[in-house]
């Protein structure tokens, strides 16, 4: 049974209800004032009481429920709908026993937290506050460090810079990973690919934080980019037998596509012409690994997707050349800063320890150069001294003052000595000894400043004939006239590479895979059947012969190919690209061949909705 909002009594002490309503009737509604209410069993309850305005006409009547079956109205008593706090002393009650879990205090009703638990809540508030205030002060101080340490302006990665590292940071990066996975040759290239992107991205970076400078200094910053290349280069020319020379050439073709920052109004066509040079030689990849390694396959599909990013790069923030900052700095000044550049790798090894000393050689016995020198300039300053020495010779024993002394029994009737052939010093080794004479050192000057000392080129060293089976290649380099150069025993697994052979004629017997000659000179193949193709690159006065089928004959970089074509190879492709003097020959009924040239110039025209190309005539 309820009495009030905040004190309650069982319903088991209905008897005693009536008798403490009666009581209440009584209480005078007064400010400040309590009064004690006391049951028949001397049970005391303080009842706070608080004046309200007009609170009998307000407050409505309320009814205090006993039981389920009876109502009692407490038309006398008015209750307050906001009662302050009702705090019981709990007693021991003999006939109204209160249970512990049914005394609820406004506390618990309404939410309102003790003291100690609000001097703890605050306590966690001002160290939360304190917390921030500490964190904000250490940003604030770090900040303005940063910002003079970079003099004032902080290190700002503009969003061109941003996209090409998504670019470095992904399709390269995976692109090494496939790299070193391959191992080998491979992986090298790989290396140098890395350190191509990180050196061009450097240059980006200084480009969007500094005005265009000049030529010069543009080609000092590109330097390191262009070392890269010519690395790639070198490294694919001193591999060519290499297993992974497919590989190899691939990258060196298409690397240059580093260099479309130097180029405009177009860079981004440029880069796709690069990436087209080096596709020759990654279908040879993806030929050859297709269904053996998808490693490798994976190595040429990474590598296209890098490229044709760097496109869509280029066409994003670089359209027509390479863009500069206007508002930017002096170039040499902002290339000393790498502007969060990625991890660079690791340096190469410690370059050699110095030779070792040489003995300094013995001593000759003879006279040395400066003695010489010293001799002479003694005996220079005698003066007419200097002929003291020499012998007195008499006018008869003088051949201009006695004629009779030029005429010997061996003089010809015209009177020359004849000279014998012990007289003569290049049949007579003995003459042309004697001390050398003397011979005054050249004048060394120093080269004139902005021109470097030109050195003669040294003479390539001479490498030896190679001809020999390497796992399924047939290797055939550097052969000096060789006429009788014949490969008997192929299959169709095996191919032939000719390098850099000249003037040599080479048999192929039997039906293999391909045949490749790369810089080849008055050189010509003669072949019964190829599965895939016959190549001339960097060749020059070339020929070619099939005498069964071949399906493909490509000519790249050549000057002076002629090809001989079979009854069986009518309808074989013919591709060539940057070649000039070819000629096809054809066989007639009777055995003889017939001429044709392939076209070299080239004749394009635009007609309102596309080009149209066709051959042209002029010789």
């Amino acid at each position: 049974m309820m009495c009030c909002n905040s004190c309650v009594i069982s319903d088991d002490d209905d008897d005693d209800v009536d008798s403490l309503q009666t009581k209440a009737q009584d209480i005078p509604h007064k400010t400040g004032e309590t009064k004690e209410v006391t049951t028949s069993q001397d049970v005391r309850a303080t009842i706070p009481t608080e004046e309200h305005k007009n609170s009998s006409e307000t407050t409505p009547k309320e009814k205090v429920k006993v039981d389920s079956s009876q109502e009692v109205g407490l038309e006398e008593v008015q209750l307050q709908k906001k009662v302050p706090s009702l705090q019981t002393i709990p007693e021991k009650l003999e006939k109204v026993p209160v249970k512990e879990q049914e005394v609820q205090t406004t506390e618990k009703v309404f939410g309102i937290m003790s003291a100690s638990e609000l001097h703890s809540a605050v306590n966690r508030l001002e160290a939360v506050a304190s917390r921030l205030e500490t964190l904000a002060q250490k940003s604030t101080s770090a900040g303005s460090s940063k910002s003079s340490s970079g003099g004032g302006e902080s290190e700002v990665v503009t969003p061109s810079v941003t996209a090409f590292d998504e670019i470095v940071n992904s399709s390269v990066g995976k692109f090494v990973d496939l790299s070193n996975k391959i191992q080998g040759d491979v992986q090298t290239v790989g290396a140098m690919v890395q350190r191509g992107f990180n050196n061009l991205r450097q240059y980006i970076y200084v480009a969007s934080r500094s005005k265009q400078p000049s030529e010069a200094v543009m080609e000092k910053l590109f330097d390191p980019v262009k070392k890269v290349i010519e690395e790639a280069m070198t490294f694919k020319d001193n591999n060519r037998p290499s297993k992974q020379f497919n590989h190899l050439s691939a990258i060196a073709e298409s690397l240059p596509a580093l260099c479309w920052v130097r180029v405009a109004p177009t860079p981004g066509p440029y880069v796709k012409d690069m990436q087209d040079a080096g596709m020759f030689y990654t279908n040879r990849v993806l030929k050859e690994y297709k269904d053996k390694d998808q490693t490798h396959v994976d190595w040429v599909k990474t590598w296209n997707d890098t490229l044709s990013k760097t496109i869509a790069y280029i066409k994003e923030f670089h359209t027509t050349g390479l863009s500069w900052n206007p508002q930017g700095g002096e170039a040499s000044a902002v290339s000393g800063s790498t502007g969060g550049a990625p991890v660079p790798p690791p340096p190469g090894p410690p370059p050699p320890p110095p030779p070792p000393a040489m003995n300094a050689p013995p001593p000759s016995s003879g006279p040395s150069e400066d003695d010489a020198r010293a001799a002479l300039m003694d005996a220079l300053n005698k003066g007419t001294d200097i002929t003291s020495g020499l012998r007195h010779v008499s006018d008869a024993k003088k051949t201009h003052k006695n004629p009779n002394l030029r005429r010997t029994s061996q003089d010809n009737a015209d009177g020359l000595k004849k000279v014998t052939d012990d007289m003569k010093t290049h049949k007579n080794p003995t003459l042309r000894q004697g001390p050398k004479p003397f011979k005054a050192a050249a004048p060394q000057t120093a080269p004139k400043p902005g021109k470097p000392a030109v050195q003669a080129p040294a003479a390539a060293a001479k490498k030896p004939p190679v001809f020999e089976l390497q796992d399924k290649r047939w290797a055939i380099e550097y052969q000096e006239g060789n006429k009788n150069i014949e490969v008997a025993d192929t299959n169709l697994k095996q191919t032939v590479y000719a390098f850099k052979c000249n003037n040599c004629v080479i048999k192929v017997k039997n039906k293999l895979n391909s045949i490749t000659l790369d810089s080849c000179k008055k050189t010509a193949i003669v072949f019964d059947d190829v599965v895939s193709s016959l190549e001339f690159i960097n060749c020059q006065s070339v020929q070619g012969q099939v005498m069964g089928k071949v399906p493909t004959i490509s000519i790249d970089k050549t000057d002076g190919c002629l090809i001989y074509l079979s009854k069986d190879s009518l309808d074989t492709e013919i591709v060539t690209a940057k070649s000039s003097e070819m000629n096809v020959l054809v066989p007639k009924d009777d055995g003889d061949f017939t001429e044709f040239a392939l076209p070299e110039q080239f004749k394009t025209t635009w007609d309102g909705s596309k080009f149209n190309t066709v051959q042209t005539d002029i010789a």
